[in-house]
């Protein structure tokens, strides 16, 4: 995410990313040559004028690893030998790119998080909505995964509510990839897992090679947009009313952590609500910005 995307650095508990296995296991740990300082200057350029992607945003380790990974992947001596072939092979920065995007998800992953929602967060929204309704952002939505979730959630628990307050829900991700297989909305039996046979039984059919397609009502509830959390001008324009942000901030730097906490807080409606991951928590001046609603499931609140 140098955009608002997901990104894994062999995911923490709770995170997005698939726990590695086997041979990838193995990968991660012996990620392959060192990435020294001009290396990594030299790729970060690559990906800065290719993909609008600054490095600098992350933390300097875990972008490291993933380009030690793929230069280990690419058989090459080291980093440089990796950086010289990344200027001439295009379609390397697209491996390399996708090797810095997580793209995994799950339906209601951390299923209790979305058990608070429809507890604590989504009466509060449709109690105080006005006639332009409810805004949702799913940032760093991967393949679609949460904001269909909450799609589902919203038709299984509020269906006669959404027959009188308009609520749009939105998918922002910096991965082109990502977001076009969340609008063919095709997943593996694996990504419903905690779905549940009544829900999968409603919500999908079965497609060719063993996958699931999602009702083309859930469909028309999400819309999906590429954009740079750290580009304002890409960002929609707010206000929002619920932010969810999950193990996204975990792989910026804290500097950059803050910044786009600060651009959540303005974007955010005064009562809107911002969800982040497990693994996250907020620090000094983001406390001031936000009132804890749930520790445990990290739900927060901008003041009124």
């Amino acid at each position: 995410m140098g955009v608002a995307t997901k990104f894994d650095g062999g995911a923490p508990a709770g995170g997005a990313g698939a726990p590695a296995r086997g041979s990838a296991a193995r990968a991660i740990a012996d990620p392959g040559p060192e990435v020294d300082d001009a290396a990594y200057a030299r790729v970060a350029a690559v990906l800065r004028s290719a993909r609008g992607l600054d490095v600098a945003a992350y933390k300097p380790r875990w972008i490291r690893r993933r380009i030690a990974l793929r230069v280990r992947a690419r058989g090459c001596a080291d980093g440089l030998a990796y950086a010289a072939l990344l200027e001439r092979e295009p379609t390397e920065i697209d491996r390399l790119n996708a090797a810095l995007t997580i793209t995994v998800s799950q339906f209601f992953r951390n299923r209790s998080t979305f058990e608070r929602l429809a507890e604590v967060v989504l009466p509060p929204l449709f109690e105080r909505a006005g006639p332009a309704g409810i805004a949702i952002w799913s940032v760093g939505c991967a393949s679609g995964e949460e904001p269909y979730t909450m799609a589902i959630l919203l038709r299984e628990r509020f269906a006669d509510r959404l027959a009188r307050t308009p609520v749009s829900i939105l998918g922002i991700d910096r991965d082109r990839g990502a977001l076009d297989r969340a609008a063919a909305a095709l997943y593996d039996r694996e990504r419903l897992e905690e779905v549940g046979d009544d829900l999968t039984a409603r919500w999908f059919t079965a497609a060719p090679g063993g996958r699931f397609a999602l009702s083309e009502a859930i469909k028309a509830m999400v819309a999906f947009r590429q954009a740079n959390v750290f580009v304002p001008d890409e960002m929609p324009a707010g206000p929002v009313d619920l932010i969810l942000c999950r193990n996204v901030l975990i792989y910026f730097a804290r500097e950059e952590q803050e910044r786009l906490l600060a651009d959540f807080e303005q974007r955010l409606a005064p009562g809107g609500f911002l969800v982040l991951g497990k693994a996250e928590t907020l620090v000094a001046a983001d406390r001031r910005r936000f009132k804890t609603v749930c520790p445990w499931e990290r739900i927060y609140r901008r003041p009124n």
